[in-house]
């Protein structure tokens, strides 16, 4: 007679037991990480959005290039969010906001619905750098003239009190850098 092959009920068990527990402790880590991860990619392409508004401006050497909130995609909103997408363009006609018939549109920025994306006062509703790439900001009445020192703090919508995100800094004279925060 054959030995029986296979394995035992106990066994079985066991090895289920096993992968439930290593299943609790990864499943709420690897979300954590998804949310970080994306909170850090949308983080380079908001940089990589300021850094060409600055470029941008001082290779034109005339007037704001402006990047703006967008919720359709064709027109600046104060009352969009800045998830809800951003409009970079060339601000021809120096009236702080986009005229599609004046205004140079270079890049449009599509919504990012999972992250919560916030600033203070001096970028409420836009940002912009002149031709000696110097920031200026909206202010709260969204008409300019703000000093351009400001943080874009980006958060994935979901957070739990200890999860990690990314600020933007823009300082006075238009460097941008950016460092880990607390999400709350």
């Amino acid at each position: 007679m054959k030995p029986f092959r296979g394995f035992t009920l106990i066994e079985l068990m066991v090895t289920l037991v096993v992968a439930a527990i290593v299943l609790t402790v990864a499943v709420p880590n690897f979300r954590e990480l998804i949310e970080r991860n994306r909170a850090s990619s949308h983080t380079n392409l908001m940089v990589g959005a300021l850094q060409l508004a600055r470029s941008e401006a001082i290779k034109r050497g005339s007037n704001l290039v402006i990047l703006c909130k967008s919720s359709n995609g064709t027109s600046c909103s104060s009352s969009a969010a800045w998830k809800d997408g951003w409009l970079l363009f060339a601000d021809k006609n120096a009236d702080k906001t986009y005229s599609a018939g004046t205004d140079e549109l270079i890049r449009r920025y599509d919504a990012m619905p999972k992250l919560d994306i916030t600033t203070g006062n001096s970028f409420r509703c836009w940002v912009g750098f002149g031709p000696n790439g110097y920031p200026e900001g909206s202010g709260t009445s969204c008409a300019g003239g703000a000093v351009g020192n400001d943080t874009f703090s980006i958060c994935a919508a979901s957070t739990s009190a200890t999860q990690r995100g990314r600020s933007i800094i823009i300082n006075k004279i238009g460097r941008i850098r950016t460092e880990d925060k607390t999400c709350t």
